[in-house]
């Protein structure tokens, strides 16, 4: 571990990151996030901190957080999947998605966190909100850089998006890294 995080600092330092956040920092925990960038992509150094970042922060199910091995089609009743049933909420979702006060805590850290036009979905399993990469950077233990590559420019985190510990709930941060488009999945 030690040697990675020299090599991360090491491989920083070249590109000119002048700040680099230590993943074996205690009382962090890693999201189910990534990391990664296009092979033909150029690291052109930190992405300025005020440029503006919408993210969602996805929560786990409450059978996930709770440590059950189980699918999430098996832990809802029937074999319903969630948006299933009328309203497009079915009453299996209510029972395995992350509850209010999981969502409450997600966005009550958002909130002391400086993110802005905070928006919690009516089945908790997402929390979007606005904020900066200098905020963004900060909540959630990353570094993000700007990058070139033969499509264009984007931005993108350096290492995996961490939260405080006592957010357990959360399986991911969406909108860290600007190749990455979030898509709504639709039947026909």
């Amino acid at each position: 571990m030690q040697l990675k995080t020299f090599l991360m600092i090491a491989a920083c330092a070249t590109i000119g990151v002048t700040e680099v956040v230590d993943a074996s920092e205690g009382g962090w925990i890693r999201t189910n996030g990534s990391a990664s960038r296009r092979p033909d992509a150029k690291v052109l150094g930190q992405a300025a901190p005020d440029l503006p970042v919408s993210i969602v922060v996805v929560l786990k199910l409450r059978h996930e957080t709770a440590g059950v091995e189980t699918s999430r089609r098996h832990a809802l009743p029937d074999g319903d999947l969630p948006g299933d049933g009328e309203a497009g909420v079915s009453q299996g979702t209510r029972v395995a998605a992350p509850s209010a006060a999981d969502a409450r805590g997600v966005m009550d850290y958002l909130r002391s966190e400086g993110f802005t036009d905070i928006e919690d979905a009516p089945n908790h399993l997402v929390v979007s909100a606005n904020g900066t990469v200098g905020i963004a950077q900060r909540a959630f233990h990353t570094t993000i850089v700007r990058l070139s590559h033969s499509d264009g420019s984007e931005i993108t985190n350096l290492t995996v998006p961490m939260v405080p510990s006592y957010l357990t709930q959360v399986d991911q941060v969406l909108g860290l890294d600007s190749s990455q488009r979030a898509h709504t999945l639709t039947h026909h």
